[in-house]
């Protein structure tokens, strides 16, 4: 599609290729999209939610899942705190995540933050769990340790690391740039199981994106371009809320869905029978 559209798309406005194993892909940070002040723990623990469940899945986490995740959320903030700026990525993560036991005790006494009368402190939730991780038994700590790093292991390699090194385009750039921007998101289906955490979660960040204030992006910038959000095969991504809340929410935020699938019952396999894609759709199309 990219290289039978682009070209006349470009005569539109900007053009930005997405794929994570082609060095010629437009770059996207994930952290670069968390908010700031009391958003970011919020943020911070959706963006978790959608590693620890990389398929979707239920929803139903094992105790060792329930710690694994609280710890990298804690540890991901503790990187946009304390890391430099070229650092504070999920490469950056994935690299302090190497010795967990001594990266705990760092997030247990950095001073993030101040308080309200301006002292330097400790982020109280960053330090509340990395001490619960410090106190658990050798056993434990293991079992988390091993889990973190399942929930960061599709992070590997030249291309990957280059692709989320840095952000080229924030989503919210889709709708409120002055010229509209045309983003294919384009990836070999043989290579969508090991990247589906990262695709899964660039489609709840942009959810975020497009969804927070009806005319607004987060930062205020008011939104110039409706937007067609066009994709071909998508039960292929697993279970993506944000896709059943689009369709539901869509008109109200601007935006415009073209669903593509092989036929209802791959849809019905991933959302259930009773889903909201056809309550909410408008026109179907079958061949």
């Amino acid at each position: 599609l990219w290289a039978t559209t682009a070209g006349f798309r470009a005569q539109l406005g900007p053009t930005l290729f997405f794929n994570p194993l082609h060095l010629a892909t437009a770059r996207f940070n994930p952290l670069a999209e968390i908010g700031t002040g009391d958003r970011a723990v919020s943020d911070v623990q959706k963006l978790v939610g959608i590693l620890a469940e990389p398929g979707g899945g239920n929803g139903q986490k094992d105790f060792w899942e329930n710690q694994a995740s609280e710890l990298l959320s804690a540890l991901i903030l503790h990187t946009l705190y304390c890391e430099a700026p070229e650092n504070k990525t999920l490469i950056g993560v994935k690299r302090l995540s190497a010795d967990l036991d001594a990266t705990a005790k760092a997030m247990s006494v950095t001073l993030h933050c101040l308080d309200n009368k301006g002292n330097a402190i400790t982020d109280p939730y960053i330090a509340d769990v990395a001490n619960a991780y410090l106190s658990a038994h050798e056993r434990g700590r293991k079992s988390v340790q091993m889990t973190v790093r399942s929930f960061l292991s599709w992070i590997a390699g030249t291309e990957i690391e280059n692709a989320l090194s840095v952000s080229d385009f924030r989503l919210s750039d889709l709708m409120c740039a002055r010229a509209p921007i045309s983003l294919y998101v384009q990836i070999a289906p043989s290579d969508l199981k090991s990247l589906q955490p990262l695709v899964r979660l660039f489609f709840h960040l942009a959810a975020s994106a497009f969804t927070t204030h009806l005319e607004t992006d987060s930062d205020g910038r008011p939104k110039e371009n409706a937007l067609l959000l066009a994709l071909d095969e998508f039960p292929l991504l697993g279970k993506v809320s944000f896709f059943e809340d689009v369709v539901r929410l869509s008109a109200g935020y601007g935006i415009k869905c073209l669903f593509v699938a092989q036929s209802l019952n791959d849809i019905a396999r991933i959302y259930g029978p009773l889903n909201g894609f056809l309550d909410n759709t408008h026109i179907y199309v079958a061949f």
